[in-house]
């Protein structure tokens, strides 16, 4: 396996073009790891005068910002690319709109895809420059209409390739950061044919509602990672669970796939609202089987269900709930 990591504008131009006019074709490159560090943008997206460098990558890592303004690392290795990490901003989402880097013919089912966020906040003034919009404050309505145009249609073109990411894609990854963003967009995209299986949103926090909507929505999933509390996210309506045998007859079978829940970020306080989360899935996923959360928590929430499954209303489901206590 052969594997490069860039970390400068002359590295970068040196591997491409090593010391000639002529741009090189990387055939049996697998992993190309990208960090620029005070890279000077537009001078390498000007350089850019080749085709596809990188036919045969199976991993692609880009920290910080893309920095390209097309496709030019997706080019012809839709078919081995099978791990990308990624920043999030709209010149990505620009780029994988416009280019449909993740929805062209060819496309293989990814492993992992990891949608992180642009540590540098000016991006979005790089991509200003590349898009041509005028942000000097003296724009008038008619320009306002087309900003608000293109960032609808940005917003409609991310969901495609989230769409594309969630039928094609064993695991996601996306980031605290940029959650906000991309949530509702990965709900609203999700395909009844999905093959996601892994999601993780690190630590944020979900309520019931927001827990149970991704497991609803996302049907081949195994395991979601995130942050439980009952003041969390919830997407849509939160469920009435203070009925819980309403709340059974109206979600089961939820899925049957699910298995995992792991959770992060949870302070000892906050233990009892992992263990009710838990619980409502245990009684309406019949394969749910494990809370994954630090070690030094699991006591409490063995005990915690313990004490809700001798008496109502989680009594009468402690067959479908027991075995989430952890033995000592």
């Amino acid at each position: 396996m052969l594997s490069i990591n860039v970390g400068t504008e002359d590295d970068w131009l040196g591997l491409i073009y090593g010391g000639s006019k002529v741009s090189a074709t990387f055939h049996r490159l697998d992993e190309l790891i990208l960090q620029f560090t005070d890279v000077s943008y537009e001078e390498i997206w000007t350089a850019i005068d080749f085709l596809a460098p990188f036919p045969a990558l199976w991993m692609l890592e880009v920290f910080d910002r893309y920095p390209f303004d097309d496709d030019l690392l997706f080019r012809r290795n839709g078919k081995t690319m099978k791990h990308l990490r990624i920043p999030f901003c709209a010149l990505v989402e620009n780029i994988m709109g416009r280019f449909k880097v993740l929805s062209r013919s060819g496309v293989s089912r990814m492993d992992l895809v990891r949608i992180e966020a642009v540590l540098d906040a000016d991006d979005a003034d790089d991509t200003d420059d590349v898009d041509d919009v005028d942000d000097a404050g003296d724009a008038d309505d008619a320009d306002d209409a087309d900003d608000e145009f293109e960032a609808e249609r940005v917003d409609a073109a991310i969901k495609q390739q989230l769409h594309c990411i969630l039928k094609t894609t064993a695991a996601l990854f996306i980031s605290e950061d940029t959650f906000d963003m991309l949530l509702r967009a990965t709900i609203e995209a999700a395909p009844s044919t999905s093959t996601l299986r892994h999601l993780n949103f690190g630590g944020v926090e979900f309520c019931l509602g927001g827990v149970i909507k991704v497991i609803a929505a996302l049907t081949s999933l195994v395991s979601l990672t995130c942050s439980v509390r009952n003041q969390g996210l919830a997407i849509g309506t939160n469920p009435e669970s203070s009925c819980l045998r309403c709340f059974r007859k109206k979600y089961y079978p939820l899925s049957k796939k699910f298995k995992v829940l792991r959770v992060l970020g949870t302070d000892v306080p906050l233990v009892d609202e992992v263990a009710s989360v838990a619980m409502h899935i245990a009684v309406v996923c019949p394969n749910f089987a494990f809370v994954d959360l630090p070690h030094e928590h699991r006591k409490e929430l063995s005990l915690e269900i313990a004490r809700a499954i001798a008496k109502r209303p989680f009594r009468p489901f402690a067959d479908s709930i027991r075995h989430l206590m952890f033995k000592d």
